[in-house]
């Protein structure tokens, strides 16, 4: 036996294993991120750095978004080097194969007034010759960044009112003319204030960034059609929030920018654990995808204290519920889809469908679908309690469809369904509808099945399980 063969044998088996890697990060959603804390780690950093961007980019996650230490990269001023210390994790991070979007927001150099931010011309130019700085070098590595101007700016007393507002609009397009200068292909996102606040900025003047920022988290009720973005344009649904699909829609029709959801996440008090998340994770990002939301970031990736089952991942790694709906979604709804207008219905309303919603998502194009994904719920409502289970009948408009496969995005529990065929509309019988997204996937692959004569007894397939 050659001395050199185990070394050979390590030597395929490594390649396999990059391969592998390879071959997930390639098929990671683009639209999906998530954010972090690693900026914020010290005695973890090495295990945060080393593990968790693997296993993030092995369960289908491609950005990460995290702060830029400032204050540490520009010890002296005006000059600049990245501490390494709190490079590790953009180092490791990239080197899993994660886009990166970093967000200069806190630790502000105390020689510019920081470490909170003030309302003066000094700020605009340092900011922006520092993010110049930090995209240029990183992009020398070959990393994929953003750069993502100030977090939650409404918070700031210096971004608030009309010349805060005009300082944030300022700040983020003189970042960017920078950035573009220095590193061309890094783009720069930003104006994270809330509903009207976000209007008006983006009415002030032509934007030279290059992408749009809100939290649209729900206002407190848990409820993910709802959102914090108070407007006065939209109709208040409850404590001033508006819709979230409208919110969605109304910003659309106010600007061509990608939009860039950083951070969202269901409310923290009154429905925690991770089953109530993995619901709220479905619904909105179900929605997110259909409103054409460029991508949109869960809070957050990993608890870093305590046992927060609101995100990702627990605090020892191990997957919450929230993870396996991110991987049905991104199998089952890529974003290769087109939304359909001509959305689902309930065959025979009763009295439970004010709240029923359906939306869809087709190949081909809207008229002439080869194969839909119809996405089927209850909305506006998140009680408490085992969830009550409706067996419906779906309408949904697919011309020549030969079969019909439901999942319940939270369960993951699969079933083929009976259907009719009404014209061009697919009639889906007994589908067990829920606040728990269901996706009825309607095919026109395989053969035409056969039509039971109506006066024909038939057996019913049994309805999706709670909890199989």
């Amino acid at each position: 036996m050659s001395a050199d063969l185990p070394m050979q044998i390590f030597s395929i088996f490594a390649l396999l294993f990059l391969l592998v890697l390879t071959s997930i990060a390639a098929g990671s959603d683009q639209r999906f991120g998530l954010a972090t804390h690693f900026d914020r780690q010290n005695t973890d950093a090495a295990r945060y750095g080393n593990y968790l961007h693997k296993q993030f980019v092995q369960e289908g996650v491609a950005w990460i978004r995290d702060d830029i230490n400032w204050g540490l990269d520009e010890p002296t001023q005006g000059k600049y080097i990245l501490e390494p210390t709190k490079q590790q994790w953009i180092d490791a991070a990239a080197a899993a194969g994660l886009g990166i979007v970093g967000l200069i927001d806190e630790n502000v150099p105390t020689f510019y007034g920081g470490p909170g931010w003030t309302n003066n011309p000094a700020i605009i130019k340092a900011t922006a010759n520092f993010a110049a700085f930090w995209a240029k070098a990183q992009a020398a590595k070959g990393y994929k960044i953003v750069i993502e101007v100030i977090n939650e700016a409404q918070n700031y007393r210096a971004f608030q009112g009309p010349s805060g507002e005009r300082l944030l609009f300022d700040l983020t397009n003189a970042v960017a003319d920078a950035v573009h200068a220095a590193a061309p292909e890094v783009p720069v996102i930003g104006i994270d204030e809330q509903g009207d606040q976000i209007l008006r900025i983006l009415a002030l003047g032509p934007a030279r960034f290059d992408g749009v920022v809100y939290h649209p988290y729900d206002p407190g009720n848990w409820i993910p059609e709802h959102t914090w973005e108070p407007t006065k344009l939209l109709p208040n649904v409850g404590g001033g929030a508006v819709d979230y699909l409208t919110w969605v829609k109304l910003l659309k029709s106010k600007t061509s920018l990608p939009l860039w959801e950083t951070e969202r996440a269901i409310s923290d008090k009154g429905r925690e654990g991770e089953y109530w998340s993995a619901v709220w994770e479905a619904r909105r990002t179900i929605a997110s995808y259909w409103g054409g939301v460029a991508h949109t970031f869960m809070y957050e990736g990993c608890s870093v204290g305590g046992d927060d089952k609101q995100s990702f991942l627990s605090f020892n790694q191990e997957p919450r519920q929230a993870m396996f709906v991110h991987q049905r979604l991104s199998a089952e709804v890529p974003a290769s889809l087109i939304p359909s207008t001509t959305a689902p219905t309930e065959a025979s309303p009763d009295s439970s469908s004010k709240n029923f919603k359906g939306l869809a998502f087709v190949t081909g194009t809207t008229a002439n679908p080869t194969n839909t994904i119809a996405a089927v719920f209850y909305q506006n409502q998140m009680d408490a309690g085992v969830p009550k289970v409706n067996n419906v009948s779906i309408r949904i408009f697919q011309p020549g469809a030969t079969s019909v496969k439901a999942v319940n995005v939270v369960r993951g529990t699969t079933q083929d369904m009976l259907f009719t065929m009404n014209k061009n509309y697919v009639v889906v019988s007994d589908v067990p509808l829920s606040i728990e997204p269901v996706l009825l996937e309607v095919s026109t692959a395989g053969p035409k099945p056969t039509p039971t004569p109506p006066s024909t007894p038939s057996s019913k397939p049994r309805p999706l399980g709670r909890g199989r």
